[in-house]
């Protein structure tokens, strides 16, 4: 993603991908100033830096907790969770699908 911000000027979404509390932390300066100059949507199940520094956020559930999924093994063999617990919180699937589902109806598009 950090190529893309390089290459690009005129780009309008990044999307940083994992658990780190602080998406502009690393990089060059030059790489933290233009990604913190971009509005972005975050998602987490706590609020945390990037939650309060994004444009927009929504608290989700926590996978493995609250949501299903599969963690794998260090030797790669996939373990299915199921949820030990709701939550008040929706997962993150289901966020990002609002959020399409809602782009296209503004932009006029069949769902």
């Amino acid at each position: 993603m950090i190529a893309q911000v390089q290459q690009r000027r005129d780009e309008v979404v990044a999307q940083p991908v994992g658990g780190s509390s602080r998406p502009h932390a690393g990089g060059r300066r030059y790489d933290r100033e233009r990604l913190q100059a971009i509005p972005y949507i975050a998602l987490d199940p706590k609020e945390t830096p990037t939650t309060r520094a994004a444009t927009v956020a929504f608290t989700t559930s926590t996978y493995g907790i609250n949501t299903a999924g599969t963690v794998y093994r260090m030797d790669d063999v996939p373990i299915p969770l199921r949820p030990a617990f709701e939550s008040p919180y929706p997962s993150d699937e289901v966020v990002l699908k609002a959020i399409e589902k809602r782009g296209r109806q503004l932009q006029g598009v069949s769902c």
